[in-house]
């Protein structure tokens, strides 16, 4: 990794932690919009699950489900840009739809996706500023890890789970630094991760964290 390739990844942690904050609040606003709607409990995930439907329909059914195969094309550089930026924004709308009204799933794997997304557009940033070739790859991983590191404030377990992954000791220092610098960035927009935000909308206030 070189200096230059440095700065970028530090780009890919300030946006992620943007993003990652964007990724939890707008989850959070689903489900209490969904708990505000006056409607019987088992129309609110059909509701849900017909938004998400009808994204996919529209733009593409790599929205539906957990998205190991957008993942694993994102790490062999195989998204095209202007599908990447598509599929980072409508996967966060999708997530939102999809637990915000009480479907099934969780943040985990669509914060690895958003992530993957996100590293294939900073890869092709890096690529037409620096006029070198960057491997798409890489970025995806670094990615990954910075968006569930500022989803959930948790910057050691992407560290620790996508080197196990990788077994590659080239991709430590970005991943340190971007996952620890997104989690910086995610507290400067909120104090709280996504899970102690929901505690908070169920009436649940931790004042101290716990052991």
């Amino acid at each position: 990794v070189s200096l230059p390739d440095l700065a970028f990844y530090v780009l890919l942690a300030a946006l992620a932690g943007f993003i990652g904050t964007a990724m939890s609040r707008a989850i959070i606003f689903s489900a209490q919009r969904f708990d505000a709607a006056k409607l019987p409990r088992w129309l609110k995930p059909a509701l849900g699950a017909a938004g998400v439907g009808l994204l996919a329909a529209l733009v593409s059914n790599q929205l539906l489900g957990a998205g190991h195969s957008t993942v694993t094309d994102a790490l062999h550089g195989r998204i095209e840009l202007q599908l990447a930026f598509s599929l980072l924004v409508l996967k966060i709308v999708a997530t939102a739809l999809t637990l915000g009204s009480g479907g099934y799933g969780g943040a985990f794997m669509p914060s690895l996706y958003v992530g993957a997304c996100l590293g294939t557009l900073v890869a092709a940033l890096a690529e037409a500023a620096t006029g070198g070739a960057h491997g798409a790859g890489p970025y995806a991983v670094v990615g990954m890890g910075a968006i569930f590191a500022a989803t959930m404030h948790a910057p050691l377990t992407p560290i620790v789970m996508l080197f196990e992954m990788t077994r590659d000791y080239g991709i430590i220092l970005p991943l340190m630094l971007s996952c620890i610098l997104a989690v910086v960035v995610a507290r400067r927009f909120g104090p709280d991760s996504l899970f102690k935000l929901d505690l908070v909308r169920r009436g649940v206030v931790l004042r101290h964290e716990a052991e």
